[in-house]
C-alpha cells in the first residue's frame, strides 16, 4: 500500500508538471514558429497533437541548421548537457537561447524548452 501511495503522488506531480509545461508552450508557440528538437518522438507526438500547423525539425548530432532571423524558433531538448553545444552553435549564427521551461515534462519525457532569440 505505501508503494501505491508513492506511485500515485509521483504520477500526480508529473501530471501537474506536464500541464504546466503545456500551458507555458501553448501561450507562446505560434503556428508560424519552428520547433527544433533532439527528441524524435516530439515530432510525432507533441507537435502533431498540440501544434499541427507548426513545423518541427529534428536536430541530430548536436548540429543546428542555419536559422533565418525572420523566423521564430523554439528548442525542446531532453538532454540538458546538450544545451551548451547547441548554445555555442546558435551563438555563431547570431542567436541565443532563453530558457522558458526548466525541468518540464512532455508525456513521460523530461524536457527543457528554450526560445531562440536574435542578438
Amino acid at each position: 500500500l505505501p508503494s501505491y501511495e508513492m506511485k500515485y503522488i509521483n504520477e500526480k506531480n508529473a501530471n501537474n508538471v506536464f500541464r504546466e509545461t503545456l500551458q507555458e508552450t501553448e501561450n507562446r508557440i505560434d503556428s508560424n514558429d519552428i520547433i527544433l528538437t533532439d527528441v524524435e518522438r516530439v515530432n510525432w507526438t507533441f507537435s502533431i497533437y498540440y501544434y499541427p500547423d507548426t513545423e518541427t525539425q529534428i536536430i541530430n548530432d548536436n548540429v543546428i541548421p542555419n536559422l533565418q532571423k525572420s523566423k521564430k524558433y523554439w528548442l525542446i531538448i531532453n538532454n540538458i548537457e546538450d544545451i551548451n553545444i547547441f548554445a555555442n552553435q546558435l551563438n555563431k549564427q547570431g542567436f541565443f537561447c532563453k530558457n522558458v521551461v526548466d525541468d518540464g515534462i512532455l508525456g513521460d519525457m523530461p524536457v527543457d524548452i528554450y526560445s531562440i532569440e536574435t542578438k
